[in-house]
């Protein structure tokens, strides 16, 4: 994933926590009409769902980074003398 998806997703995620927030302040007014109502909690059941794709991606990518690394493969013995002599005569190169 590129930083700058990550970046995006970032300023998207803030931006809908954000609205969010709003949507929350005004559904607490008194003042709100049930019509204003049933708009907010559509507008913040979509952003809910968007902010949660955005946090599930970033748990995925956190996961894979947590994962165990599958360890080298160790070379047979011939292959690493083999890489010895190949070092040794190297270094009478040098010299």
């Amino acid at each position: 994933m590129s930083s700058k998806k990550t970046k995006a997703d970032a300023d998207n995620f803030g931006s809908a926590t954000a609205r969010l927030e709003e949507i929350v302040h005004c559904m607490e007014s008194t003042q709100t009409s049930l019509e204003d109502m049933i708009s907010l909690v559509e507008e913040g059941t979509k952003l809910t769902r968007h902010c949660r794709r955005i946090l599930d991606e970033a748990e995925l990518r956190i996961q894979k980074l947590e994962a165990p690394q599958p360890e080298p493969k160790k070379k047979s013995r011939k292959a690493a003398a083999s890489d010895n002599a190949l070092d040794d005569n190297h270094d009478f190169n040098l010299l």
